[in-house]
Parts: C-alpha cells; structure tokens; sequence
C-alpha cells in the first residue's frame, strides 16, 4: 500500500476559516452540513490516488514563517485577532469511504474559537494540571505573536506559585512583565483595581475621539497607542478577596473594549459546578463570557489514542445557540489541540523578546506634529492670555491655557501648578509650554521669567530667545526673591499706567496706547519651587509666601501669570490661600501622597499615571469632573536644538532690529553652576575690590573697601581653597592696581603653594609687596608693628594702606603661640591698627583653628567676613539667620558690616583651577 500525507491547507482556509470567523451569527446546522462537505471535498480530491491514507491539518508556522508574517503587522497595520486557531476538530465517527472500502478515512476541521470579546479559561483537573497551565501559556503565547511589537504586556498572578507555574511566561521581557509576578492578596488586588481604572480612562479617551475600539484609536492614533493588557491568572479564586474578584469580573466583562483580556485556569469542584461561591460571586458569572475548556475523565467511546489523548471538553462559549455548539463539538466532533513543544514555545519567546527589545515603549509624541506652519507663528495675542497646544489626548491636541482657553473664549484660570516626580516627564512639559508660547506669541506679545531651581541647566537652550527676560539656572533663594519682587515692582508700575488711561486689565490698556507703548504678558515659570521653602527656616518660607500671594492675586489684571513646577508638595510650607488661587492643576506621574495635595481628595486619577509625559490636565482645583488625560509631546534633544535654531531664525528675521538688540541687552542671565568671573564685572570701580558675581537681579558685582575705621579687616574661613586663593589673589591684585601707595606684606604658611605663590605674584611691584612664610614671619611682623606704633604715636591716620596677609594661619606659628609676644602684637594690631590704615586679613580653613587660636573673641573686629563651604566656617558668621549654603558647590557667602549678609560667586583664576585639578 502505498502511504502519502496530503496538505489540505488551501482548502482548509477556504472550507472553515471564513467560515467560523463570527461564530456569533453562525447556523451550526450549516456548520455540520459544511463539515460533510469539507470531507467530501477531500474525496473528490483524491479521486485518481489509491491505496492512500488520508490526513489533514494545519502546518504549525516555523520560526522563519512567523517571522515572515509577522513583517506585515505594524503598530498602524494590524488587526486583533477574532478568532484563535486552538487546533483541529476531528470527526470522532470514522467516515466510510464509498470509493476506497479498505481505507480508513476521518476529517479534520480547524477548530476556532472567539477572542475579540473573550478571554479563555481552563477548568483545573489535577490529574493533567500541568499540561493544562502548559496549554494556556500556549494559548497567551500565540496570541501575543499575533499582535504589533510592544503592543502587549503581561500582569502575571500566580499566589500558589509565585510566577513558577508560569515557566515560559515569566522569562519573557521585563518590557511585557510590568513589575513582578503578584503573588499577595494586597498586591493582587492593588493592580486589579489599577487595571479597572486605567480601563476607564482608555475606554474614554476612545469613545471621546469618536472610535469604535482599541483598535481603530491605535491605528488612528498612532503617537499614543494603547497597549493590550493580557490578565494571566494561574489556579483562581487563590489569592482574590472580595474586592478584586469584583474588579476581576469588570475586566472580563468589559475589558475587551479597552484591550484587557483574561486567561485563567480555575477551580471548579464537581458537587458545586458553576455555582461555587467565589467571595460572593458564583463561578458561573466570571466563566460566562469566557471560551472555558475541561479536562474531562469522563470515558467517549469514539476517543482513540491514535487521534486524540483525551477527552477534552467545551464547557462555556460566548455565543449565540452555545448550547447546540458544545454538542456538535462534544460530540459531532471532538477537540484536539495544538501540540506544539516545549521548545517551538522558547523559540517564540525568544523571538517576541529579541524584538522588543530593539523598541522604546515609552508613548511619544513627536513635539513636530504640533507646531503649525511657519505662516501661523507670532500669530497670536496674548492680551486676554494665551493657550497653546503642547500635547495628545488620543488625536486631539491638548492646550495649555491662561486667561482664555483653546477657542480663544474667556477663562478664569491664570496661575497654576505642576507636580511630577523624577522620571515622569515634567521637564520635557514645561519646554513644550515655553516652546510652543515662542512660537505662538511674539517677544513683544510674551515674556517669560525662567527659574530653575534643579542642578542642571534645562532653560540655557533658551539664552538667546527675546522673549525670555529673566533666565536662571541652578537658582538661589535670594534669586528668586528678587524676581519675585521684580514681578510685584512691575504690577506696581503697571497699576500706574493702566490709571493714567483708565484701563481696568492688559487688553485695555493695549488698546488705548500707541504701538511702540503696548505692554507684554509676563509668565514666570519657577521649577522645583520648592526650594524656596528651606526646612527649618520659617522667615524665609514666610517671605516666600508673601511673594507668591502678592502675585497671585494682584497678577491677572496686570497680565502676570505664576506657573509653580516641583517633584513634590510633602514638607512645603505653602500656604492653602496659595493654591486657592491656582485653579490649574496638571499632574504626571506622582506619589500617592502628593495626589491628594495637588488634585481634590476624591480625585485619584493621577495615582495611575505609569508613563514618562503622561499626565492629568485640570482647571477646576483638581476636581474630577474636569480631568483630562493627556500625553506630552516630547522631542529628543538633538531635534530640540534644531527646532530652536530654526525658531530663532524666524525670531531674527520678524522682529525688528532695533527692538532685538534692546530685549536682548534689558534681559538678566543667571547660572548657578558657573564660576564667578571677572570678565563679566560691568562697571569697574576704582574705589572698589571686587569679589564675585551676584546672585540676584543687581547686576553690580560684589565689592569691598577698607576705610579708616574700627574692624576694618576680613577674615576667610572654608575648605574650598580655589575659592580662597583666587579671591585672595583678585584682591590683592586690585590693591596694587588701584591704590599707588599701598603695601602688601603676604604671609603664605602654605609650603606646597610656595612655588605657585611666588609665581603667580611675580610681577607685582616688589617696592609695595613682599611674600613671607613662617622663617621670617616674626620679623615681618615686627616691622609692621613698629610702622604700627608710629601712626599711633604720631596719630597719622591718612598714610598710605598696609594690608597684613596671613593665608593659611592653621600653619602658622606666630597665630598658635597665644601667649608669645608676637601675638600679643597681632592682638594689639586686630583691635586698633584699622583705624590707622593698617588692615588684618586672614585665611583659614576650618573654623575649628578660628576658635582653637582663641581668635573667636576677635571676630567683631573683622567687618568683612567671607566664607567657603566647608570646615563649618558659616560658624563665623554667629548668629546670622540666613546663613546656610546652598546645595550649589560656587557659592560663598559674605557679611560686609555687622548687618549686610550676601550670597556670591566668587571669582575663579584658571591658574588657580588648573593647580588644584593637578594636585588633586
């Protein structure tokens, strides 16, 4: 007899795939009738081939086919799937054939089943529970190659096995596995009930953009596509309490419409049935919509181990006339399932592993596919206020607005707050605002005051944009004071004017004056804002929240709007009146605990925000009636710059020349990660020695003097020696340049600065400066001690300047004998030889060797007092309130008098960096 296996597969596609494709609408009578046909279709097919035993099926697609078939499916290309191909159904009647009586001949059908509205369930029978969890990875499996690349992720919950009876699912990619595998009561019920809500706002985003489906918004909305949840529920009710049972049911009832889909094995006892109570629940209610299989014992007479191992049965279906279609499939036909091994299954993983991980998940809008044409920019007024696009809610664009919204209609709402934590995406949303405001609104419509209060230098991409006045990074609080208070000095003078023509807000006022006297929007952005509440200090965070609640309710008539940025609202010391007046609430991702300070307590939508740039968008105080989710637009930085230059181009060539030039120059540029340099002192003044850089709005550098007077000497502690050195050298540098009569007697007791010392002052007039150290220290001292004597004696007090340097006093031997003659001359000099133009400097390095050489008691003979962090020298400040540093490694700090403290830049000598980097 001559064997030949015959691939029916064309015909199989033909005969019952379209057949079968909407189970819902299908006559089984037609179906049994096509299954006669579909055999009698082989016959004829066969009609010239004797002595042949028949067999049909479906190939299982190798590795290189799915790969293949797969080229076709992209993530705006695809269809999920209606049905899933779960294996044959086989005739379990042995089908004569009238022409071959010596031939035994069965048919086999593709057997079918719903997944477009259900997920799939196994009945657990312990005898074969391990091929039944084997067989539902499968089933998850091959669904998941049916669908686009980064389009899936798995929530595994296994509380009997904690992920190990899931052995193929749980290698897959922590990018399809969000998390762990649940395996508590607390956690399972925690993201079932995170699953339900994100549910609804999926389920809204698509009826609000007016799709049908998953996925129709998909393939519409392509920047922000929804990803299918695939619900893994090993040996369920185990681990479910009532809540999330409850929350179980709604996904399976109504997930499928936001792409969650359920698979499970279950318990199921004989005696219950369906009708086994699962905390409160009977089992039938989570199985009805559910295409549930059973491993049955129970004995068929037409079950042979030549085609089938064992009886499997079909228990539920979601279709219409189930009844009838368990019994052709129980009976008529019987079911057998797709075998593939152990081994096709990793090598599908694999395969679903490797691509993934080629791909961001993250959703991102390109910030391109918002901005207008070029025709459209400077378009826009902001008079009344502004709104801008800035991100997506499905493939509506989504505004941010002030004083009007996105139909240019009136809107009470023109301050507002920003909450995100680290990694949620708000940095990119506030560029988003800022750029798309720069292209909207021209400089002469829009102005922005820029605070950053992070390390890093996120607003410097904007330094030559006009529309920017006010531009900081890595910020002080005295900065943000100043600007705070710059915006109030402007409402002030805005009041004034807006009087003179009886104009009630920033549109009148506008209308009423010539071109070249219209008055910009201002809109001060402070991110991290945070930072203006220091811990511990209530008299700053007192003057912060008097700033903040000057602008806030003066700032809207006056076009002033406030936009507060921060990671967190824990531990601030805001005050309720603050955020009253801040109705604009947008959330990203953020802690539970921050929630319910930036939205109303009964609002927790933001609690499910996953995503980077995701967020909530509110202008009603963050009640829930008026949420709208959204995704931000984002922009890699490499493009950013790109986008910016071509924006400044068009700034350039639409703005007049005149007009540019003066935004530019009345604009103020601060970075707090810079050095203080000299170069950029604006004004030198001959009478002054300069220090360091601001860090306010002033934009004079600090300076001091040294007049004949009482305590007119300067002592410096702290163990930033760069700083120290430089600002040593700086001034002494300025004393011999602009004082022709002053002397210099330095004292290094520094050995490993000799060399650098000596170098560095080589060509400083030896006439007026001399360099010691410890060797000839006490006959330097003894020379200006007698120069000292004679002014007294002689009461001179109008001889030329004699400054006593002594750098690095822990060294120094003359300072450490208390009770030596020398210093009892030091002491003498400290209290009194100011007066006589002779003046004490000193440096040291902790404030440690400040008390231990019993130099404490001297301090208020030292007006100027400059300190570097380190070696708690802000000690020798005493009881100064705001003295504390910043997190900010440039900054020092100086008292100038008895009641003038400032915080400062000092300036840095690159020969100065460069030893220190090299010894370092």
């Amino acid at each position: 007899m001559k064997n030949k296996t015959i691939n029916f597969k064309n015909i199989l596609l033909e005969n019952s795939h379209n057949i079968m494709r909407n189970f819902v609408d299908i006559s089984f009578k037609e179906l049994d009738e096509t299954g006669k046909a579909f055999n009698d279709s082989i016959i004829d097919a066969l009609e010239e081939e004797k002595n042949t035993v028949i067999t049909t099926r479906i190939d299982d697609f190798s590795i290189d086919e799915l790969k293949e078939i797969r080229k076709d499916i992209s993530k705006t290309n695809y269809h999920y799937p209606d049905i899933l191909n779960m294996g044959n159904l086989i005739n379990a009647h042995t089908t004569p054939s009238e022409i071959y009586k010596d031939v035994k001949l069965y048919s086999e059908i593709p057997f079918l089943v719903p997944t477009q509205k259900s997920g799939i369930a196994y009945l657990i029978n312990n005898k074969y529970k391990e091929e039944i969890t084997f067989q539902l990875e499968q089933t998850v499996i091959n669904m998941m190659t049916a669908l686009p690349d980064g389009l899936v992720k798995l929530t595994l919950i296994d509380k009997t096995g904690s992920g190990q009876n899931f052995p193929l699912l749980n290698v897959f990619n922590e990018k399809f596995i969000e998390g762990k595998v649940l395996a508590e009561d607390a956690e399972i019920e925690t993201e079932l009930e995170n699953i339900k809500n994100s549910m609804g706002n999926i389920s809204e985003a698509i009826s609000a953009n007016g799709f049908d489906s998953i996925e129709d918004y998909n393939v519409n909305a392509d920047e922000i596509q929804q990803r299918y949840n695939f619900v893994v529920v090993n040996d369920f009710p185990s681990g479910f309490n009532k809540k999330s049972s409850e929350n179980l049911l709604a996904l399976i009832e109504s997930g499928y419409k936001s792409g969650i889909y359920v698979f499970m094995t279950s318990k199921f006892e004989t005696i219950s049935g369906y009708n086994l109570p699962i905390n409160g629940i009977p089992l039938g209610s989570f199985l009805r919509l559910m295409t549930t299989f059973e491993f049955s014992d129970r004995t068929n007479p037409y079950i042979t181990s030549n085609y089938i191992k064992r009886n499997i049965e079909l228990a539920k279906c979601p279709i219409v006339e189930e009844d009838k279609f368990k019994a052709f499939v129980n009976s008529t036909y019987k079911i057998k399932f797709k075998e593939e091994s152990k081994e096709q299954l990793e090598s599908k993983i694999r395969y679903l592993n490797e691509e993934i991980s080629k791909i961001s998940l993250k959703p991102m809008i390109l910030l391109e596919k918002i901005i207008p044409p070029e025709e459209q920019w400077y378009s826009k007024t902001a008079v009344r206020g502004i709104s801008v696009p800035f991100g997506k809610k499905g493939i509506e664009n989504t505004y941010f607005s002030l004083g009007i919204d996105k139909n240019n209609e009136i809107e009470n709402v023109h301050h507002g707050l920003i909450c995100g934590m680290t990694g949620s995406g708000k940095t990119v949303l506030i560029h988003d605002i800022i750029m798309m405001s720069c292209i909207y609104y021209s400089p002469k419509e829009l102005q922005f005051y820029l605070l950053d209060y992070k390390e890093g230098t996120e607003f410097a991409l904007y330094k030559d944009f006009p529309q920017i006045n006010i531009l900081s990074m890595d910020s002080e609080i005295e900065f943000g004071h100043d600007v705070l208070q710059k915006a109030i000095d402007v409402i002030s003078e805005r009041g004034k004017l807006f009087k003179k023509v009886d104009a009630q807000n920033l549109k009148g006022y506008n209308e009423r004056v010539s071109e070249k006297d219209r008055l910009p929007r201002i809109i001060i952005i402070i991110d991290e804002f945070q930072e203006l509440f220091p811990s511990g200090d209530q008299r700053i965070s007192t003057k912060t929240n008097s700033l903040f609640d000057n602008i806030l309710r003066r700032g809207r008539s006056f076009g002033v709007n406030l936009i507060l940025a921060t990671q967190t609202l824990m531990d601030v010391d805001l005050q309720r009146s603050i955020l009253s007046n801040m109705p604009l609430r947008i959330g990203l991702k953020m802690e539970e605990k921050d929630t319910k300070k930036v939205f109303d307590e009964n609002n927790n939508a933001p609690k499910f925000l996953k995503d980077p740039g995701e967020g909530i968008y509110n202008n009603s105080h963050g009640q829930s009636k008026n949420n709208i989710a959204f995704q931000a637009c984002n922009i890699e930085d490499d493009r950013l710059v790109l986008l910016m230059d071509r924006v400044h181009e068009f700034m350039k060539d639409n703005i007049d020349e005149d007009f540019y030039q003066y935004m530019l120059e009345d604009r103020f540029v601060y970075s707090g990660e810079k050095p203080g340099s000299i170069d950029t002192l604006p004004y030198d003044d001959p009478s002054q020695y300069y220090v360091g850089e601001p860090i306010g709005l002033d934009r004079n550098h600090l300076s001091i003097n040294f007049n004949n007077d009482f305590g007119e000497n300067m002592a410096m502690v702290g163990a930033n020696q760069t700083q120290a050195v430089s600002t040593i050298l700086y001034i002494m540098e300025q004393i011999l340049r602009k004082d022709k009569t002053a002397e210099i007697h330095f004292s290094n007791f520094s050995l490993n600065l000799e060399s650098f010392f000596k170098e560095e002052t080589k060509d400083y007039d030896k006439n007026r400066f001399t360099i010691g150290k410890n060797d000839n220290a006490k006959e330097e001292l003894s020379a200006i001690y007698e120069e000292y004597k004679r002014r007294v004696e002689n009461k001179i007090r109008d001889a030329h300047k004699l400054y006593m340097v002594y750098f690095l006093i822990e060294n120094s031997k003359v300072l450490n004998e208390n009770r030596s003659e020398e210093r009892k001359k030091i002491d003498e000099m400290i209290n009194s030889a100011s007066e006589y133009g002779i003046h004490i400097f000193f440096y040291a390095i902790d404030y440690a060797t400040v008390r231990d050489q019993d130099l404490m008691r001297q301090l208020s003979k030292f007006k100027k007092k400059i300190v570097f962090k380190g070696g708690n020298s802000e000690k020798i400040l005493g009881g100064l309130v705001p003295a504390k540093f910043s997190k900010n490694p440039q900054i020092a700090m100086m008292e100038k008098g008895h009641s003038e403290f400032k915080r400062f830049k000092p300036y840095i000598k690159e020969s100065v960096r460069e030893f220190y980097k090299e010894d370092e």
